[in-house]
């Protein structure tokens, strides 16, 4: 394992901690991160507690979903879809959060109207935040790419 993978590790531990601990990232959801150089993306396993998450526990999977280490029984989550599709469509991007927060979950409810950022800190936010319409469990390539296409060029959807 290279230097770079182990301080993915780490790093991807870490943040998955912190926005655990923030109630951010509870029961669903996942970080990802791209492993430079690479067609193969670390996560979480499906089973692995957030609030435990550990460097080794992380998988690396490849642009097809699977987990590369066959030694292992741990599984990525049913949403890998969405990291897959994402990172194939957006070159740019080298790491995705996925989580289901209550408080920005509350926007997808919100019909008829943009979320406008307000602060300056949100500037990352001025080309849009697009609303998904299909509330589908993400579990194919398919309903990634239509994620994926739903973020664009924006920095979250």
């Amino acid at each position: 394992m290279s230097d770079s993978e182990q301080t993915l590790r780490h790093q991807v531990a870490a943040v998955s901690l912190l926005l655990n601990a923030e109630n951010i990232l509870g029961y669903s959801g996942h970080i990802s991160v791209r492993i430079p150089g690479t067609d193969t993306f670390l996560i979480q396993p499906v089973d692995q507690s957030r609030a435990q998450l550990r460097p080794e526990h992380l998988l690396v999977c490849g642009m097809d979903g699977k987990s590369l280490d066959r030694s292992n029984r741990a599984r990525p989550p049913s949403e890998v879809y969405i990291h897959t599709e994402i990172f194939r469509a957006r070159p740019d991007v080298n790491a995705i959060a996925h989580f289901h927060h209550d408080l920005t979950t509350t926007f997808s409810l919100v019909e008829g109207l943009a979320l406008v950022p307000i602060k300056n800190h949100a500037v990352r936010w001025e080309s849009g935040i697009p609303t998904h319409a299909d509330p589908s469990h993400v579990s194919s390539p398919e309903l990634g790419r239509s994620v994926a296409d739903t973020l664009g060029p924006h920095q979250g959807c």
